[in-house]
Formats: structure tokens, sequence, C-alpha cells
């Protein structure tokens, strides 16, 4: 009945449970009695998370636990039909990623004054037509 369980994807399911709920992995941990650094591996699915940690989330979240497995909708969210795949969802996650990661080079600055154009330039992401769907 159950398949083994892809903590990669419930990882990504926290991490978007989180963001809707405009809280940051620093302040989710601190609710949990965690670490940053271990909330951050289990939302990239590095490390099995705990039931003792689901059920704490579900309760932050306001949610059932099988909604970290993504089985059903949270019941504080209205009900929507994701179009994403879990290979779009982690390449939008990656995306993210290297949009902040260019945000902070553009506020650290290059130190010549060219930060901005430094940003520009690093900024070009090209897809396929294929990508764009």
């Amino acid at each position: 009945m159950y398949s083994e369980i892809n903590f990669t994807k419930v990882g990504i399911n926290i991490k978007m449970f989180r963001a809707a709920r405009h809280i940051t992995q620093m302040e989710l941990a601190r609710l949990l009695g965690i670490s940053q650094t271990h909330l951050s591996n289990i939302e990239k699915g590095r490390v099995q998370i705990s039931l003792r940690l689901l059920v704490k989330m579900a309760n932050i979240f306001n949610c059932r636990l099988d909604d970290f497995f993504g089985m059903s909708e949270c019941l504080s969210e209205p009900e929507y039909e994701s179009s994403f795949s879990e290979e779009d969802m982690a390449l939008i996650m990656k995306l993210l990623q290297m949009m902040r990661k260019k945000k902070s080079l553009l506020l650290k600055g290059t130190g010549d004054g060219d930060a901005e154009k430094t940003f520009r330039k690093s900024s070009t992401v090209k897809f396929t037509a294929g990508e764009c769907l």
C-alpha cells in the first residue's frame, strides 16, 4: 500500500509549507527546537525526519501528517491541484536558490561600484523550448 518514503519530496513539501506561511528557516528551527542547519538538511532530503518533528510541524502548519507526503491537501489552505512534478519542484527550488545568491552578490557589491553590472551579467538564464512549458 505504501512505497518507500521519498525524503526529498517530504523536504520540498516542508519548505513549501514554510514559505507559504512566510516563516524563515531560522524561525521554524527555533519553534522545533533544532538547528537551522538540521532543518536545511531535512528540507533538502539529506537526513530523515523523525515522527516527533513531523508532528510538531503539522501542529505549527495546522495540517495533517500525510500532507508532508503529498497524499492530501492542507486543512488551512484552499484546495488546489499542482501541475508541477517532483522534478519541476526541484528545478524551481534550485532557481530560487540561484536568485537568492545573485541577490546577495548585488547587495554585497564587488567593491568597485559595479555590483549591478555584475548582477545583470551573471543573472542570464537560458532555457530550451521544452523547459519553458
